[in-house]
Protein backbone atom coordinates (compact mmCIF):
# COMPACT_ATOMS: atom_id res chain seq x y z
CA UNK A 1 0.00 0.00 0.00
CA UNK A 2 1.87 3.64 -1.10
CA UNK A 3 1.20 6.18 1.78
CA UNK A 4 1.46 9.58 1.88
CA UNK A 5 3.63 11.46 4.41
CA UNK A 6 3.77 15.08 4.67
CA UNK A 7 5.60 17.29 6.69
CA UNK A 8 3.89 20.78 5.99
CA UNK A 9 5.58 24.22 6.36
CA UNK A 10 9.05 23.35 8.56
CA UNK A 11 9.82 26.74 9.64
CA UNK A 12 14.31 26.95 9.07
CA UNK A 13 16.00 30.47 9.17
CA UNK A 14 18.87 30.72 7.17
CA UNK A 15 21.08 33.15 5.06
CA UNK A 16 19.53 32.99 1.67
CA UNK A 17 19.31 35.01 -1.57
CA UNK A 18 21.01 36.60 -4.34
CA UNK A 19 21.06 40.35 -2.99
CA UNK A 20 23.54 41.37 -0.32
CA UNK A 21 21.08 43.07 1.35
CA UNK A 22 18.77 39.55 1.26
CA UNK A 23 22.02 37.51 2.69
CA UNK A 24 22.79 40.58 5.12
CA UNK A 25 20.55 38.73 7.57
CA UNK A 26 19.16 35.35 8.01
CA UNK A 27 15.69 35.12 6.62
CA UNK A 28 12.84 32.23 7.58
CA UNK A 29 12.33 29.83 4.61
CA UNK A 30 9.25 27.01 4.82
CA UNK A 31 10.35 24.20 3.82
CA UNK A 32 7.07 21.24 3.03
CA UNK A 33 8.20 17.70 2.34
CA UNK A 34 6.01 14.92 0.91
CA UNK A 35 7.55 11.53 0.72
CA UNK A 36 5.56 8.40 -1.18
CA UNK A 37 6.34 4.88 0.44
CA UNK A 38 5.12 1.60 1.29
CA UNK A 39 3.18 1.61 4.76
CA UNK A 40 1.90 -1.43 4.45
CA UNK A 41 3.87 -3.29 7.55
CA UNK A 42 4.06 -0.54 9.54
CA UNK A 43 0.39 0.07 9.17
CA UNK A 44 -0.19 -3.70 10.22
CA UNK A 45 1.99 -4.20 12.98
CA UNK A 46 1.55 -0.56 14.56
CA UNK A 47 5.64 -1.01 15.50
CA UNK A 48 7.47 2.02 15.03
CA UNK A 49 10.59 -0.42 13.61
CA UNK A 50 8.60 -1.45 10.11
CA UNK A 51 8.29 2.18 9.24
CA UNK A 52 10.09 3.55 6.57
CA UNK A 53 10.52 6.74 7.00
CA UNK A 54 11.21 8.57 10.29
CA UNK A 55 9.58 11.71 10.50
CA UNK A 56 11.43 13.23 13.08
CA UNK A 57 14.70 12.45 11.38
CA UNK A 58 12.97 14.33 8.30
CA UNK A 59 11.88 16.76 10.07
CA UNK A 60 15.89 17.06 10.97
CA UNK A 61 16.96 16.76 7.86
CA UNK A 62 15.67 19.57 6.54
CA UNK A 63 16.69 22.01 9.53
CA UNK A 64 20.26 20.62 8.66
CA UNK A 65 20.67 21.21 5.39
CA UNK A 66 18.74 24.47 5.31
CA UNK A 67 20.52 26.09 8.65
CA UNK A 68 23.98 24.83 7.32
CA UNK A 69 23.67 25.93 3.67
CA UNK A 70 23.53 29.44 2.32
CA UNK A 71 21.93 29.04 -1.27
CA UNK A 72 21.24 31.13 -3.46
CA UNK A 73 18.24 30.24 -4.92
CA UNK A 74 15.05 28.57 -4.10
CA UNK A 75 15.68 25.90 -6.58
CA UNK A 76 19.28 24.77 -5.46
CA UNK A 77 17.77 24.30 -2.11
CA UNK A 78 14.88 22.64 -3.24
CA UNK A 79 16.66 20.23 -5.45
CA UNK A 80 19.34 19.05 -2.72
CA UNK A 81 16.46 18.52 -0.16
CA UNK A 82 14.86 16.24 -3.44
CA UNK A 83 17.57 14.03 -3.89
CA UNK A 84 18.63 13.56 -0.15
CA UNK A 85 14.73 12.04 0.40
CA UNK A 86 14.52 10.43 -3.05
CA UNK A 87 18.30 8.35 -1.60
CA UNK A 88 16.48 6.77 0.94
CA UNK A 89 15.74 3.18 0.87
CA UNK A 90 11.76 2.66 0.59
CA UNK A 91 11.07 5.83 -0.82
CA UNK A 92 9.01 5.79 -3.73
CA UNK A 93 8.60 9.55 -4.74
CA UNK A 94 9.33 12.66 -3.06
CA UNK A 95 8.19 15.77 -3.45
CA UNK A 96 9.39 19.38 -2.09
CA UNK A 97 7.83 22.61 -1.82
CA UNK A 98 10.77 25.83 -0.58
CA UNK A 99 8.87 28.77 0.17
CA UNK A 100 10.13 32.50 1.00
CA UNK A 101 7.42 34.00 2.83
CA UNK A 102 6.50 37.82 1.87
CA UNK A 103 9.50 37.90 -0.56
CA UNK A 104 6.84 40.39 -3.03
CA UNK A 105 5.36 42.90 -1.67
CA UNK A 106 1.31 41.34 -2.47
CA UNK A 107 2.07 37.88 -2.42
CA UNK A 108 2.03 35.70 1.08
CA UNK A 109 5.49 34.39 -0.93
CA UNK A 110 7.30 33.11 -3.55
CA UNK A 111 7.48 28.78 -4.03
CA UNK A 112 9.93 26.13 -6.07
CA UNK A 113 7.91 22.78 -6.20
CA UNK A 114 10.07 20.45 -6.96
CA UNK A 115 9.17 16.79 -8.00
CA UNK A 116 11.31 13.10 -8.12
CA UNK A 117 10.72 9.62 -8.28
CA UNK A 118 12.49 6.18 -7.98
CA UNK A 119 12.27 3.83 -10.69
Amino acid sequence: MKTVITITEIAVTCIFGVSDAERSQKQTILVTVELVVNADKASKSDNILDVVVDYKKVYETVISITENSQFHLLETLAKRLLDTFLAIKGVYKAKVIVTKPNRLVHAKGVSVQMKGENE
